[in-house]
């Protein structure tokens, strides 16, 4: 058999941009992130105990 690959109508776009934050925004970015941080892993944490169980 032969490999055929579809051609696909559909791409991916992305934008990049440069933020300037000042240390207030700095600060409050850095707490969200420790806050995401700490919510996944403990989701991350009560789903490895559920399946060990």
């Amino acid at each position: 058999m032969d490999d055929i690959k579809e051609k696909s109508d559909t791409y991916h776009k992305g934008f990049k941009f440069r933020l300037y934050p000042t240390n207030e925004q700095t600060i409050q970015f850095n707490k969200t992130i420790g806050c995401c941080r700490y919510s996944f892993n403990l989701a991350l944490k009560k789903q490895k105990e559920k399946d060990f169980l």
